[in-house]
């Protein structure tokens, strides 16, 4: 697994249920940077503020 994959993954296990589908939809086009964001919570939802 290299690790974009393994980033994408810890991303998607992170991220709350709110921002789950968008995130999948757009994953590849995502910036490793935001990716990093999600996975550490530095980034919160504005629907549901996670």
């Amino acid at each position: 697994m290299t690790d974009r994959e393994m980033l994408e993954k810890n991303a998607l296990e992170v991220v709350c249920a709110c921002q789950y589908y968008d995130l999948m939809d757009n994953i590849e086009s995502e910036l490793d940077a935001t990716l990093i964001c999600i996975v550490n919570r530095t980034i919160s939802c504005n629907i549901c503020k996670e």
